[in-house]
């Protein structure tokens, strides 16, 4: 676990899920982690960040969005509880949003940031999902 300076970074955990942020009282939104395990071999390669770390926020991101949302829960007619997730950033219905574990307003989840999460993920722990017409997300 880095010990940074002592002020950064800060550990902080959800759940049982131990994650890092430059502010004590907020979690960094899901690209973060995304674009430092993408634009770093140095992050990739550290056992710490990619074996601990980014397996962590992939589950605190999807244990958000599964208290968020509820079994009534729908985008485009389709259900979505416990099939989608992803704390990003982007247009959301009150402008640029930057959703994050605990901090997300307007609860947009983010195909990107669930893609993005796939080197994180072990073997059919993603969900599927489509909103796509006639496509059945039971598949």
């Amino acid at each position: 676990m880095p010990q940074g300076d002592r002020t950064y970074p800060v550990h902080k955990a959800y759940y049982n899920y131990h994650l890092l942020t430059d502010n004590p009282s907020i979690f960094m939104s899901s690209f973060i982690p995304q674009f430092c395990y993408y634009m770093s071999r140095a992050f990739q390669e550290n056992t710490y960040y990619s074996s601990n770390l980014f397996p962590a926020w992939l589950q605190a991101d999807m244990k958000y969005w599964s208290l968020a949302l509820n079994e009534g829960s729908t985008v485009w007619g389709k259900k979505v509880y416990g099939k989608v997730f992803g704390a990003g950033a982007g247009p959301g219905p009150s402008g640029y949003s930057v959703e994050r574990i605990d901090g997300s307003p307007d609860l947009v989840v983010s195909a990107a940031i669930m893609a993005g999460f796939l080197p994180a993920a072990k073997q059919g722990e993603l969900p599927k999902f489509s909103c796509r017409p006639n496509h059945s997300n039971d598949d």
